[in-house]
């Protein structure tokens, strides 16, 4: 473990000691509130998950996004929207850390389900996942993360980004609560 990952790991320990959340299983149908990390690596991707949200936006979900950027600045295709934005390499610390109010806006907002569609296992969004106030995290099944996540669904290596979503969608409508 390298020197950035155990300062990550302090902090991310001290920050997620002090969360407190309300922790409920949510199916998809009931959620009204729906965040979503992910990591941007090129823009068909970026268009790959707007084209998600509008699904889930469709079906009458209040769906906040916060996608990681690799580079300083943000490219041509992501502009921040009103309930879309970035975090870029200049809004983390050297050792991945993410700062900023658009990190804490929504790391604090109690999201019915939140959805960590990232699969790269990216420290930033982890860390993101770990302090979110979210009523429900699901993820990508990892077993070093299991503290990251109530639920957390299998993914085969080399699996597209549009065959996970359809996988998280496929479980979180199978979910029944007694509500």
């Amino acid at each position: 473990m390298g020197l950035k990952n155990i300062i990550r790991k302090i902090q991310y320990n001290r920050e997620a000691g002090r969360n407190t959340r309300n922790k409920l299983m949510t199916s998809l149908a009931e959620a009204k509130s729906i965040g979503i990390l992910y990591n941007v690596e090129d823009e068909q991707l970026n268009q790959r998950f707007t084209a998600f949200v509008s699904r889930l936006q469709s079906e009458r979900k209040e769906v906040r996004t916060l996608g990681f950027i690799k580079y300083k600045d943000t490219p041509h295709y992501c502009f921040p929207k009103l309930m879309s934005d970035y975090v870029t390499r200049r809004t983390t610390t050297w050792y991945g850390k993410p700062f900023g109010d658009k990190v804490r806006d929504f790391a604090n907002k109690e999201f019915d389900i939140l959805f960590n569609l990232d699969l790269q296992d990216n420290p930033t969004l982890l860390y993101i996942t770990g302090i979110s106030q979210a009523k429900l995290k699901v993820g990508k099944f990892n077993e070093a993360h299991t503290s990251f996540f109530d639920l957390m669904i299998a993914a085969e290596a080399g699996v597209s980004v549009e065959s996970f979503c359809e996988q998280v969608i496929t479980y979180m409508n199978m979910i029944k609560t007694s509500r």
